[in-house]
């Protein structure tokens, strides 16, 4: 019989055994697993240098979705954030009153209250993932200044705590 390396390390994300130290067993694809999952957990939550303060609060607010909220759907509101803002703005656009204030004010509303806003977020990529991802483009590539979304994104703020 083969054995495998027993480690004394604890069981956080960088000292998970690499797979070539571990017979291949179903423990080594659940370490695996547990290894891509804190990755990728880490990865939108965890700070960034680079980063705008506002920025990093709504990947913060948005790590700490209740798992009771749904995951998003193609038919959900904030699903229209899937896709790259750089995409759809053409050269020589304003960037803001072309597309970021006019989807901003369709999706979350000029004057849509926390308390509606909170019945439409949503988890995962068609959701709040999407959003952080699609504001955090709007401030890094298209130079959305980040005081343009502050009072927009308090509300959503306010939506993500009351949930």
């Amino acid at each position: 019989m083969m054995q495998t390396r027993r480690s004394k390390r604890k069981a956080t994300p960088e000292a998970i055994p690499e797979a070539d130290e571990l017979q291949p067993t179903l423990l080594t694809a659940s370490l695996l697993s547990v290894r891509a999952i804190s990755t990728k957990a880490t990865e939108s939550s965890a700070p960034h240098l680079n980063r705008h303060a506002l920025v990093q609060r709504l990947y913060d607010c948005t790590s700490q979705l209740p798992h009771s909220v749904p995951i998003a759907c193609e038919a959900d509101v904030l699903a229209c954030f899937k896709d790259s803002p750089c995409t759809a703005v053409l050269p020589g656009d304003d960037p803001w009153e072309t597309l970021v204030d006019p989807q901003l004010n369709r999706a979350i509303g000029f004057g849509k209250t926390p308390s509606e806003i909170a019945t439409f977020i949503r988890r995962g990529p068609l959701g709040m993932d999407g959003f952080c991802r699609w504001i955090e483009t709007c401030v890094s590539d298209l130079n959305i200044q980040p005081q343009l979304l502050e009072l927009r994104l308090e509300r959503v703020f306010k939506a993500m705590e009351s949930l």
